[in-house]
């Protein structure tokens, strides 16, 4: 089964997922294409090798692909996300390729906003292993959620680590008061884990009680690289409470002592005191 595509079986059973809208993509690699763009670096576009074109499925457990549609040529199908916002990011023009952040929130029920974000490698070497999405003050989301397609199972010299093929273990997910994170295995700890590698496309998503407002995901690359920050929306939050003042203490007044009367001492005579000269003044 080496190069062939992979597709979870539930994806594209009918039964679970009516109405549901499918897509291949096919990307063209050659070394002659980089060979000739490092000699020609005005006049070549390596990012423009990807193409999609819609299919029709039916079945069970047997399926049958129908093509709907021309190929949208040198157009990934992540552009084929009706609603969605889609961004290019490059990390390193110089070294390395480009991968696409989208993102789309939808309102399905009142006091109810679902959060869902695709991150898509085209070409990026370095690869993603990390999703970071910050939370407004107070958010409270449910129906938490990841996806990503069934890595190859491992072949002689399928250029894997051991030639142990690429994991699938689903990447972990931490929830703190002020963001969500998804990530795999770094580099240094599996050089085989489900980092989202070249013509991958992982999906994350929510539910949230809080609307949109526009604010940057963190997203960490597997290889090299550090973390960049990538445009997003999330959960708005909350206003901030106001503290409730602590009350002060009112002083509890004291009782006045009541003077205790003295007798009144009987008046005793004095005799007169005798006038003095008064001094003159000197001149």
């Amino acid at each position: 089964m080496s190069h062939r595509v992979r597709v979870e079986i539930d994806d594209l059973n009918q039964n679970l997922n009516q109405g549901a809208v499918y897509f291949a993509e096919a990307q063209y690699v050659a070394p002659s294409e980089y060979t000739w763009c490092q000699a020609h670096p005005t006049e070549c576009n390596m990012y423009n090798n990807a193409s999609y074109r819609q299919y029709s499925v039916s079945g069970t457990t047997n399926f049958t692909f129908s093509p709907v549609g021309n190929t949208l040529r040198m157009q990934p199908a992540i552009k084929a996300w009706t609603g969605a916002s889609v961004n290019q990011i490059q990390p390193d023009p110089v070294t390395d390729g480009i991968w696409f952040m989208a993102y789309k929130v939808t309102n399905p029920s009142p006091e109810v906003w679902h959060y869902e974000y695709a991150l898509y490698n085209e070409n990026l070497d370095r690869a993603i292993q990390s999703f970071s999405v910050p939370l407004g003050l107070g958010t409270n989301i449910s129906n938490i959620g990841f996806h990503a397609p069934p890595q190859e199972p491992g072949w002689p010299n399928d250029g894997t680590f051991n030639n142990q093929g690429y994991s699938s273990a689903p990447w972990t997910v931490t929830q703190a008061p002020d963001s969500i994170t998804w990530n795999t295995e770094t580099f240094a700890q599996n050089q085989n884990a489900n980092a989202i590698r070249w013509g991958t496309l992982y999906n994350f998503r929510f539910d949230a009680d809080q609307p949109p407002q526009n604010a940057d995901a963190t997203v960490g690359y597997f290889k090299t690289g550090s973390p960049m920050m990538v445009a997003i929306q999330v959960p708005a939050g909350g206003a901030t409470p106001t503290p409730t003042p602590t009350p002060t203490a009112t002083a509890t007044p004291s009782t006045t002592p009541t003077a205790t009367p003295r007798p009144t001492p009987t008046p005793r005579s004095h005799p007169t005191a005798r006038p003095r000269p008064t001094a003159a003044p000197r001149p």
